[in-house]
Order: C-alpha cells, then sequence, then structure tokens
C-alpha cells in the first residue's frame, strides 16, 4: 500500500513537470498573427507583441486618441472600427457642411429673437398654438389605428401626418 502511494505520487510529479513544459502560453509577434495592413492605420497603431494569456490575446492598441489594452481577437475588431469611426467623425467636423449646419442652428434662436421684436403679439401667442398642435398630432398619430391614405395632390398637412402616412405604406 505504501509502494503505491509513493508510486501515484511519482507519477502526478512527473505528469506536472511534463504538462508545464507544454501549457506555458506563449508572447506571439503581431506581425505573426494579423495582417499587414491591419496593424497600421492612419490613427492608429498596433503593438508589436501580443501577449497570451493561455485562452485568448491581449492587444495594446495606440492611437490618436488614447491608449488601448483589448482582450480577444472580436474587441481589437471592435476597437479598430471604433477608431475609424472617430476619424470620420473628426473628417466631417472639418468640413464645410458641418460648418453650415453649426451656422444654421446658431441663427436659430437670433431668428426667434427677431421675430419676437419686431412682431412679439404674433410671435407670443404662435408658440404655445404650435406647441399644442405638436403634442396633437403626436397624440393622434400614436392612438390611430386606422390609416388614412392621402391623395397625390395633397400632401401632408404635417410631419406626424407624414410619419403615420409612412407606417400606413409600410403595413400594406
Amino acid at each position: 500500500m505504501r509502494t503505491s502511494i509513493i508510486a501515484l505520487a511519482l507519477l502526478i510529479c512527473a505528469a506536472v513537470a511534463v504538462a508545464a513544459d507544454y501549457e506555458v502560453p506563449q508572447n506571439r509577434q503581431a506581425k505573426d498573427v494579423l495582417p499587414s495592413t491591419t496593424l497600421k492605420g492612419p490613427d492608429y497603431r498596433i503593438a508589436d507583441v501580443v501577449v497570451l494569456d493561455g485562452y485568448s490575446q491581449r492587444w495594446t492598441v495606440t492611437s490618436d486618441y488614447a491608449a488601448f489594452d483589448v482582450e480577444g481577437d472580436s474587441a481589437l475588431r471592435k476597437l479598430l472600427k471604433e477608431i475609424r469611426a472617430i476619424g470620420e467623425l473628426k473628417k466631417v467636423r472639418n468640413s464645410k457642411a458641418f460648418a453650415k449646419g453649426v451656422g444654421g442652428a446658431m441663427k436659430a434662436p437670433v431668428s426667434f429673437t427677431t421675430s419676437l421684436i419686431t412682431h412679439p403679439v404674433d410671435t407670443v401667442t404662435g408658440v404655445p398654438k404650435g406647441a399644442y398642435q405638436l403634442m396633437e398630432d403626436v397624440g393622434t398619430s400614436v392612438t390611430s389605428s386606422r390609416c388614412h391614405r392621402s391623395s397625390a395632390s395633397s400632401p401632408p398637412s404635417s410631419t406626424s401626418t407624414s410619419t403615420r402616412a409612412t407606417r400606413c405604406f409600410r403595413k400594406r
């Protein structure tokens, strides 16, 4: 009995020693895992060493916006998409269309103020009417179960009517 316990202990020690040679995760080079076109983009760079923890790969990504450590290939793909999206948003922000939109948004309060000064009674009485009409249209579109066909000659009178017409069209 005593010899069998000693033999079992020796067998377990030998198994642990052999397993240690095979189960140690080895770090890899990023160029061995990813295509060269993915390693560096216009807004990011992936570190050369990929750390393996036995189950997944840990990536280090340095971008123009921040440094990131992600675990797993799917997380890396998601991060690279997000970095590209941020780059595209920065391009839009620097475009003429963005500047024009910001200018239009800045003019709206000025236009309201101008009409408030030049036509105070009409403006003050028109705001509650417009708000009431908006709420009424929303309430009608939410509670209405009927689909009204609008004629081709008369366009919808409000946004909610147009939305209701679109929903009715899609139901058909």
